[in-house]
């Protein structure tokens, strides 16, 4: 009710998951749905050579995989190395840029990346790195992918088997370039929500 009452509050959900949560039990809520910001992020592929396969793979409560089914898929496919988008040690707000760009560089560098984490796919769709998506327990995976699924180089998978046979096809591909051209549009709708509600407010006289 208390975020009901204002008009220049937002919600912007980027799966259908939870706007359909938020339209249920808080109606009364503006309630938008938008791609993750970080699909909006254009200048993080760098052109370098690519070798071998990545895999970034949950080790939480969130994982799908058991360890049997980690073994076979390393078993299934060469030349792996291993990796997170989590970062354990603290990082300073001077450091961001370098540090988002040394991951983006990592996925850059391989031919394949192989992921349950969302922004594992996230960052091998805005760095043009062909991608095998497993989901994870919360489905944030295909939530994001729904939105990236028209990049010929992101395949989602529900199976190890299915994951090996795309893994053969994706690795033939020809270099591939990011193209946020589909997802404009809801940036530029979020964009104008975000102005009008700053000018709205700005136009509040001061006591109101």
């Amino acid at each position: 009710k208390a975020y009901g009452v204002n008009k220049n509050f937002f919600v912007f959900a980027r799966d259908e998951g939870t706007l359909n949560t938020i339209r249920n039990h808080m109606p009364e809520v503006h309630c938008m749905y938008t791609p993750d910001m970080v699909m909006f992020v254009d200048n993080a592929q760098t052109h370098q050579q690519r070798e071998g396969i990545l895999l970034c793979l949950r080790k939480d409560a969130e994982r799908v995989l058991t360890v049997d089914q980690v073994e076979e898929l390393k078993t299934g496919l060469n030349e792996i190395t291993e990796s997170s988008t989590v970062i354990t040690d603290a990082v300073w707000k001077f450091q961001r840029k370098k540090v988002l760009q040394k991951k983006w560089n990592e996925f850059s560098s391989v031919q394949l990346v192989v992921t349950d984490r969302l922004h594992g796919m996230v960052f091998s769709a805005i760095t043009g790195t062909p991608c095998i998506a497993l989901d994870n327990i919360s489905h944030k995976v295909y939530g994001a992918y729904q939105w990236l699924s028209y990049l010929p180089y992101l395949r989602f998978c529900s199976s190890i088997d299915e994951a090996e046979e795309a893994a053969k096809e994706l690795l033939e591909l020809p270099p591939q370039n990011y193209n946020q051209g589909p997802l404009l549009p809801y940036y530029n709708e979020m964009r104008n929500v975000v102005k009008n509600a700053i000018e709205n407010v700005e136009q509040v006289p001061n006591g109101d």
